[in-house]
């Protein structure tokens, strides 16, 4: 193995054995690379973005990595304004400082991305990429993945990534509004933040986000897929891309859309121990065909409306699915088969599920606490669990702790199927709270501590089988409410 320097032009170091060596310009000592190396960057600014078009080895993977005692800073020099482009996706083409093209077996460590619009990381058709205790500011999208049908991208890890695509809160705080990001309006388009911390488009999968903090950013994670990868048995849908993704222990704070939204199809998704701070929709099941599909213990707290009264698009939900059309028969919900959410905690100022169509849906052991409908702006009506939803003989909602009046009463006469809910007045506690509106996670630790009253519940034991044959069991005796998935002795997700 050896340690190949790099420098924002080239230049002489001196070295530990006070010595000196050559350090290469980045895109030359990327080029001298061979498995096993590492690519060390000196502190530094370094302007010129490059392409990686060389391989490690699962044992000798090549690493490129900034200083332990300074920060190397990769800096694209581009305004938000570069982020437009005639697409939604990204191309080849468009600007990243790493580029990255048949490429595995590369990490990327301790490195800060600034001014990378439209991307900081584009790759296609790699396999083994980490991307590791790395941060980036603004870009429409961190990292963003393709892959060709004789390629496949698959293997992404993401661990320790802090990001912030919005360090002007202008998102939240109002100043560029939601609909202006979508290109709505004909005034203003703002769609260069219409991207997400890592955005993908039909990869196979094997995504692995954890330990990461994201916040004023539309999205944080969106990964979408050909609509011909779906496909429907006797034993339910089957989807062939957007597999074996596992999304935990990670921080969304701020999110104007969508923390976490697989488009058009999702098989084998585990999201667990995440923490989610003022997320206009936590989780985006819109017009999603899935398969086993878990949602399982996070904690999950709104406590502030989105950009200005009066603006559209500030309502908010924890769970988003297709909304009922106008006319009967217009639209769909996708064939689903295991979509499961478990031991959740919500305290929140949006609906639960809002205007829902759903061909599956089994809530089990969720704690769930409504402020006030218009909170924190103003006192009004209690808020409601369920706003409009299309109950289907295959929602079931069991064992929910809940606070809203009208709970569980009115959504049974509306058609729901409800076990042994159950209704309180006061959900959580919150002694760790603490607002501090200039932090980009908003001060909060992620603890939501039950009520003397409800920690005293515990649960049924039950089983979810999967596709691939295995089966979660949980055993008996269980707190409702989030909890370390680890105390749910569950072995691999």
């Amino acid at each position: 193995m050896a340690v190949i320097f790099a420098a924002p032009s080239l230049r002489r170091y001196q070295t530990a054995d006070q010595s000196s060596d050559w350090a290469f310009d980045l895109q030359t000592a990327l080029g001298k690379a061979t498995p096993g190396d590492v690519i060390e960057l000196l502190p530094g600014r370094y302007p010129n973005p490059v392409v990686i078009a060389i391989s490690g080895t699962p044992q000798a993977p090549i690493t490129i990595r900034g200083p332990q005692r300074a920060r190397a800073i990769l800096d694209g020099g581009r305004t938000r304004e570069d982020g437009r482009h005639g697409g939604m996706e990204p191309l080849d083409g468009d600007f990243a400082f790493f580029r990255l093209f048949r490429a595995d077996h590369i990490v990327l460590e301790n490195l800060h991305f600034e001014h990378c619009w439209p991307n900081a990381i584009y790759l296609r058709s790699c396999q083994h990429i980490t991307v590791r205790d790395c941060s980036g500011t603004g870009g429409r999208y961190f990292l963003y993945a393709r892959q060709t049908d004789l390629h496949p991208t698959k293997g992404l890890i993401l661990d320790g990534v802090r990001w912030v695509q919005d360090p002007d809160h202008d998102m939240w705080d109002g100043r560029v509004t939601w609909r202006e990001v979508k290109a709505k309006p004909k005034e203003f388009d703002a769609s260069f933040f219409n991207g997400a911390m890592l955005g993908s488009f039909d990869i196979e999968g094997d995504v692995i986000v954890r330990n990461c903090a994201i916040s004023h950013a539309f999205n944080a994670i969106r990964m979408d897929i050909r609509e011909n990868r779906v496909s429907v048995t006797d034993e339910g849908p089957s989807i062939r891309r957007n597999r074996h993704v596992r999304i935990h222990d990670n921080s969304f704070a701020f999110i104007r859309d969508n923390a976490i939204e697989p488009e058009t199809g999702a098989q084998d998704w585990c999201l667990y121990n995440n923490r989610f701070y003022n997320c206009h929709a936590t989780f985006s099941l819109d017009a999603v065909a899935l398969r086993d599909y878990i949602i399982l213990a996070n904690w999950i707290l709104n406590d502030r409306r989105p950009g200005l009264v009066g603006q559209r698009n500030q309502g908010g939900k924890v769970l988003k699915f297709i909304a009922p059309p106008a006319n009967p028969g217009d639209l769909k919900p996708q064939p689903r088969h295991g979509l499961w959410s478990l031991f959740n905690s919500a305290q929140t100022r949006t609906t639960y599920a809002k205007k829902g169509l759903t061909e599956h849906w089994a809530d089990r052991f969720t704690l769930l606490g409504l402020y006030d409908a218009e909170y924190p702006e103003r006192n009004g009506p209690p808020r409601e669990a369920f706003n409009d939803f299309g109950w289907d003989a295959r929602v079931h909602i069991q064992d929910m702790v809940c606070n809203d009046p009208a709970f569980p009463d009115r959504y049974i006469d509306e058609g729901a199927r409800m076990t042994d809910p159950v209704k309180t007045t006061d959900i959580f506690d919150l002694p760790s709270f603490s607002r501090c509106d200039d932090h980009p996670l908003g001060g909060w630790d992620g603890a939501l501590v039950p009520v003397a009253e409800v920690s005293k519940l515990r649960t049924t034991a039950f089983c979810i089988n999967r596709a691939d044959g295995s089966v979660l069991t949980f055993e008996a005796g269980l707190p409702y409410g989030a909890s370390p998935v680890s105390q749910y002795h569950l072995g691999t997700l």
